[in-house]
């Protein structure tokens, strides 16, 4: 079994596809894999360090407006497609993924055109561009979420697979992460924006925080402020006077290492609505408060929150929303009278455990087929 993976750009296309290679090699120790990325993206990190082979091509994304530079793009397609084509000649897959970024079009499509056997797994509620695109040629959609705005009405086969989920994530057991963390009895509820950080999750956190009543605090926070902010959100604690040191279970860090840990032992996370931060709260029957980036591709992180959101696995705060008390009124309603247990039920309705599984047997059932 030879497998061709196409993603790049961000961790929210590469870490799927490298999912769904650890799970192939776990039941398949002979299978051999190709990823295929572009030198400007997370790939030329993430893949090497999971241990796998990577070849690249050179195409970029189009910018929303008549300019020079979408000429030049256009030239970098076609030969981008001749460069996919190469690779696949010399690699001589018998399926290929593509789990979304632009480097999925040019391989997906040729891939195609060869009559390789093809998927793209799309892992946002919202369907990108290129897999809108590529839908009608390709022999299977995988979709992360059901189909909520008929992106894929010309696809020849949808699947609902869900996200793949890091098996780390599912295997930690809820009471033991709460003692590893050293935790109470009191409902405790992770918060962050991001590896860099989000300015207004964090502002909002401040001012939550600093609200608490320090002779009876009656949750415990682990606030992640990221990177780039760390430094400004303890001077902003300062400023008020509030000794986060003296607050009982609240933690304030730069960045949360042990996530899995962290998520495993959660009442409730206040975070983006990245596709695999909502699966993984979703696969856990965590309770969300979700405040989608507003900065993002055709607004996609809102769908997805919204696809949590609206089923009752959590409340979505726009973050134009995000008021100075929004937040804090948010936490006091989810915690009354431990409300966020009915939210976190509802979520782990919606949850998806086995999406690598499902997408391992679409990729068994087109080989056969060929066979």
């Amino acid at each position: 079994m030879k497998i061709l993976l196409a993603g790049g750009g961000t961790a929210g296309h590469i870490n799927p596809a490298i999912a769904i290679a650890n799970y192939i090699k776990e039941q398949n120790p002979n299978a051999q894999f190709l990823f295929v990325g572009t030198r400007a993206g997370l790939e030329t990190a993430l893949v090497p360090r999971s241990g796998y082979d990577i070849q690249y091509i050179d195409i970029r994304g189009f910018e929303r407006k008549i300019n020079f530079r979408n000429f030049k793009n256009l030239f970098k397609i076609v030969k981008s497609c001749f460069e996919a084509k190469k690779i696949i000649r010399e690699f001589a897959p018998d399926v290929i993924i593509g789990t979304g970024g632009y480097v999925s079009g040019p391989v997906l499509y040729m891939g195609a055109k060869m009559k390789i056997s093809t998927i793209i797994h799309e892992s946002n509620a919202f369907a990108g561009l290129t897999s809108k695109i590529l839908a009608k040629h390709v022999d299977v959609v995988a979709l992360a979420f059901p189909d909520l705005n008929a992106g894929f009405s010309k696809a020849k086969r949808v699947e609902v697979t869900g996200n793949p989920i890091r098996p780390s994530i599912l295997k930690k057991d809820k009471s033991a992460a709460r003692r590893e963390l050293k935790l109470d009895e009191r409902p405790f509820i992770v918060a962050f924006g991001g590896s860099l950080g989000a300015a207004a999750i964090n502002f909002a956190m401040v001012d939550l925080i600093s609200s608490l009543n320090s002779d009876k605090i009656p949750y415990q926070i682990l606030f992640a402020t990221g990177k780039n902010y760390y430094q400004r959100v303890l001077g902003q604690f300062s400023s008020r006077g509030v000794n986060i040191d003296g607050l009982n279970g609240i933690r304030v860090v730069e960045y949360i290492y042990d996530m899995d840990v962290a998520l495993a032992a959660a009442d409730l996370a206040i975070c983006r609505c990245g596709a695999t931060t909502v699966s993984e709260l979703c696969a856990l029957g965590v309770a969300g408060i979700l405040i989608p980036s507003p900065n993002v591709t055709d607004n996609h992180q809102e769908y997805n929150g919204r696809a949590m959101s609206d089923q009752g696995g959590g409340v979505l705060i726009l973050e134009k929303e995000l008021t100075e008390d929004a937040l804090t009124r948010a936490v006091m309603d989810m915690t009354d009278n431990r409300k966020f247990e009915n939210y976190g039920a509802a979520a782990k309705k919606l949850g998806i455990t086995d999406a690598t599984d499902k997408i391992y047997r679409l990729i068994e059932e087109l080989i056969a087929k060929k066979d």
